[in-house]
């Protein structure tokens, strides 16, 4: 069949299984650290079975360029506590043109740090981004609102928890080599994206305020910590915390170059959904299609519908039923003659 689009495989549903070190890693070290902890996360990832590239933005006085990163599967971008002149920001604050040019070309990208979006924006206003800005099109934000200390009356956050309805399995509650952290983000989100850490503590005034994020504009996929991992308590939670990511990411490696089985035009909507969705889907020819709903661990939530030979060309498939499911991030499963691919679909009951 001819190929429309290039599916958009979805690793949540293996994101359990083991490691296989396939995916080659680039790591951006863009901070002026003099603590050794880009050092220390680059060696945590290591450690659990990932080899990768260390790239130093102070010594090569710049980024990576678009066709170098463009040779890994996944690129680190680790801006530590800096917050002054970040590569990130093209040292200038403005887009980093080779960076947006990788993730144009469907590049994956995790972004961790503090103060990067002070870098650019300084202290939050809250400052708000719409389509054409970085933070919009890429991370996934519309707003950056508050930072720890400096919008909790001196405290900092003590603790970062995964969401209830994270996107990416087994992520620990972080905690940090100090009774609390400072200078942590917290960002409000596009409908498309998921949270995957909120601010948490014990009354604590910013509890529940998103500061981890998922991504995926339909290009490019981008996982953002709007604080430095490499801060946790102890290296022991620092591999139970990259392990989960670099797990969700390798499954896109390994969907992309192994498992491409469907080639069809398909589209959700509308999303995020409330009650039913329908589904459109380009057919070269006629073909047997089945849809059916699953979570963010696979499991079928939505018993498939009905068999049915559609003909060539646009089809809709309508109204289907989202009732009496809870709230959060699923997905939809399209099989045609046997071959199934999958897109994210945001339920809000």
């Amino acid at each position: 069949m001819r190929v429309l689009y290039a599916l958009l495989f979805l690793a949540i549903l293996f994101s359990a299984a083991p490691a296989t070190a396939q995916m080659s890693i680039l790591f951006v070290e863009d901070s002026d650290d003099e603590f050794g902890n880009a050092e220390t996360f680059a060696n945590a990832i290591e450690s659990v079975g990932y080899p990768n590239t260390f790239y130093n933005t102070i010594d090569s006085a710049s980024g990576p360029s678009a066709e170098y990163m463009s040779g890994f599967d996944l690129v680190i971008w680790h801006t530590s506590t800096d917050g002054v002149g970040l590569e990130l920001w093209n040292g200038a604050d403005e887009d980093n043109q080779e960076l947006v040019s990788f993730l144009d070309d469907g590049g994956r990208l995790w972004l961790v740090g503090l103060d990067f979006l002070f870098d650019r924006y300084a202290a939050p206003g809250p400052t708000f981004f719409e389509e054409g800005e970085f933070p919009y099109d890429y991370l996934g934000i519309t707003s950056y609102n508050v930072q720890s200390q400096g919008n909790d009356g001196g405290l900092g956050v003590p603790a970062v928890a995964p969401d209830t309805n994270q996107v990416i399995n087994d992520l620990p509650e972080l905690t940090w080599q100090f009774p609390a952290l400072n200078w942590v983000d917290g960002v409000d989100l596009r409908p498309e994206a998921a949270p995957l850490y909120r601010m948490a503590g014990d009354n604590y005034p910013l509890a529940e305020a998103i500061c981890g994020v998922y991504h995926d504009n339909r290009t490019a996929k981008v996982v953002t910590y709007f604080f430095d991992l490499a801060l946790v308590a102890n290296d022991q939670l620092l591999q139970d915390a990259v392990r989960p990511v670099l797990s969700f990411f390798e499954n896109f490696t390994t969907s992309t170059s192994a498992n491409s089985v469907l080639q069809q035009d398909f589209a959700v909507f509308p999303n995020p959904a409330t009650g039913s969705f329908s589904l459109r889907v380009d057919l070269e020819n006629a073909a047997v299609v089945e849809v059916s709903l699953l979570d963010y661990l696979g499991r079928v939530v939505r018993e498939p519908v009905q068999a049915r030979q559609l003909p060539a060309g646009y089809n809709l498939v309508s109204e289907l039923d989202l009732n009496n499911l809870a709230n959060g991030t699923y997905f939809v499963k399209l099989t045609v003659e046997g071959k199934s691919g999958l897109r994210p679909l945001v339920v809000q009951n």
